[in-house]
């Protein structure tokens, strides 16, 4: 695709209500995560439209990001948003200009929708792991999708990297601690350059250049970022307890989580590092990585929780089945009662389930067979141990 001959400050600046924000709106968004663009130079090198792809951490970092800018990025972003209430819809769909994407599935028209975007002359922006990071390391991606997919866009590619994003808020946490935003344009890749490389080869400098890692980017920065609610939904990503194995046990409360079953206290400092009389490590994403250990056993059994809403779903909106149920699951099945009039339950097999995410407030969503369901749990409850289950059971089939 040839360029346009003009240079970044004359890409397009959106609808006038984006224009009209990114002069208020933007403006505040700057100055209350204290966000720093690092080699900004890279900007005088755009002269057209591009892709731009970024680690994705935090709720709001595409506004972050946009906010950063002087022209207008349509973002990819979940279908589901397209789905919700009228003035949602009409916020993603008229006025972002947003590109609907339906998570855990390869969509051949989305793909369109960014060609045409970027043959209009729009920037494009995706992040590309399709979902925030838990534990402060971006999400490997799957296979060459990637690669094929900005081979096939033929556009230069923009890569940044988000760092104080997961700091600032991470995915699990309630409140917000208190510090900087940095987005850094870390490289800036032409067409003539990745066209000559093999699939194999642009998927790993992708990977290379897209990688992030708080605990990493902590070592070297060392930043404080502060709250007084710092361990405020850490049990929503360390579901399982070192000391003694028990799940969902964990409640959280200020800095501290403790296991309601043994009684074992963590901390988390402002530098995100963790605490804890009950296990030597010392972060996040180490611990995450132990507890999904724990997920391969036949006699895995998570007890029942409260939950709020159970959904079935269609390409235009969702149907509520139900607002009062509990939820629970073993290594075969995810079961959810009705507590309602109707006391109906359902058993969704994982061998039927197929592209699960957890969409905003605890929400899985997935399809069992040819249908789309979403189940919400309380806010409280853990969500990412029902998705890693399934992910365990599927890989467990697929290895057999």
């Amino acid at each position: 695709m040839e360029h346009n001959g003009t240079d970044y400050k004359h890409l397009p600046k959106g609808t006038a209500i984006i224009r009209l924000a990114r002069l208020t709106y933007s403006r505040l968004v700057r100055r209350k995560y204290q966000i720093k663009l690092e080699n900004q130079q890279l900007l005088d090198q755009i002269d057209g439209p591009f892709l731009l792809l970024s680690n994705h951490s935090h709720g709001i970092d595409f506004i972050m990001l946009s906010s950063s800018f002087p022209f207008h990025l349509r973002w990819v972003t979940g279908a589901y948003l397209f789905k919700m209430n009228a003035f949602v819809h009409y916020v993603v769909n008229s006025i972002a200009q947003c590109i609907a994407k339906e998570q855990g599935k390869s969509d051949m028209s989305t793909i369109i929708e960014m060609k045409k975007a970027l043959a209009s002359g729009s920037v494009v922006g995706l992040f590309p792991e399709g979902t925030r990071t838990w534990d402060g390391d971006s999400i490997p991606s799957s296979g060459l999708v990637l690669a094929k997919l900005v081979r096939y866009l033929k556009v230069p590619v923009m890569i940044v990297n988000c760092g104080g994003t997961y700091a600032c808020k991470p995915r699990w946490a309630m409140k917000q601690s208190k510090g900087p935003v940095f987005i850094n344009l870390k490289a800036l890749l032409r067409p003539a350059e990745f066209l000559a490389l093999k699939a194999e080869e642009l998927q790993d400098k992708l990977d290379s250049l897209l990688f992030f890692s708080n605990d990493e980017w902590q070592n070297a920065h060392h930043i404080p970022y502060r709250s007084d609610h710092k361990a405020e939904g850490l049990q929503r990503v360390l579901y399982a307890c070192p000391k003694c194995s028990s799940i969902g046990t964990h409640t959280a409360s200020g800095n501290r989580m403790k296991c309601s079953c043994c009684g074992a206290e963590t901390e988390v400092d402002e530098f995100q590092k963790l605490h804890s009389e009950a296990t030597p490590m010392t972060t996040v994403h180490q611990w995450h990585l132990w507890e999904q250990t724990l997920l391969d056993s036949p006699d895995i059994h998570f007890n029942q929780e409260e939950g709020v809403l159970l959904q079935i779903g269609d390409i235009n909106q969702y149907k509520t089945v139900s607002k009062h149920i509990t939820v629970s699951a073993n290594s075969k099945v995810i079961t959810v009662q009705c507590n309602d009039r109707n006391r109906k339950k359902y058993e969704f097999a994982f061998n039927q389930i197929t592209s699960i995410a957890i969409n905003a407030k605890q929400t899985l969503e997935f399809f069992a067979g040819h249908e789309l369901f979403r189940i919400r749990l309380e806010k409280d409850g853990c969500a990412l141990k029902y998705r890693e289950l399934a992910l365990v059971q599927q890989t467990k089939r697929e290895n057999k």
